[in-house]
């Protein structure tokens, strides 16, 4: 199983805090798809959608950041749409300025009911690494988990208030 970062390119930096996370938690490289880094992305000479449709197929964990520039682009549109067909497991994480009342989200093919998080909730973002814990082997030491925890949260509040 891997995990599946389904994200606007606009918002990269959040993808890359994300997988830094969970990256310092014990999730193996080989199990992260992020389009935004090449390490973890589509590999040379593939077809970007035909490799995508697979890797969904796969059955993978995703993780939905939803932002306004999710909900514009028709790529994660498309994303969002092949995920859901398949019923994958998945967490939507929310970015810090995300209007949960927005129309897009509300009507979407996610259920707005279903609960998810702002990235920047500490409570909830610990409550999604137990979640992940459940599919993925990550660190079992509770000391290394809040710090790199406590890490991502600090490094999004640094960027955060410069963006």
């Amino acid at each position: 199983m891997k995990i599946f970062l389904s994200h606007s390119s606009k918002n990269k930096f959040y993808g890359e805090k994300l997988v830094e996370l969970l990256r310092s938690v014990g999730v193996k490289e080989t199990e992260i798809i992020f389009t935004s880094n090449t390490a973890y992305g589509i590999p040379v000479g593939q077809n970007i959608f035909n490799w995508l449709k697979s890797q969904i197929s796969e059955n993978p964990f995703v993780i939905y950041l939803l932002s306004e520039e999710y909900y514009q682009s028709i790529a994660c549109l498309n994303e969002m749409g092949a995920a859901w067909i398949i019923e994958n497991k998945h967490a939507a994480i929310f970015t810090p300025n995300f209007n949960l009342s927005s129309k897009e989200f509300q009507t979407g093919a996610l259920d707005p009911r279903e609960m998810g998080f702002y990235i920047n909730d500490e409570e909830r973002i610990l409550s999604f690494l137990h979640l992940i814990s459940e599919s993925f082997e990550i660190s079992q030491n509770h000391i290394i988990i809040s710090q790199s925890v406590k890490k991502f949260l600090n490094e999004l509040m640094v960027m955060t208030s410069i963006l």
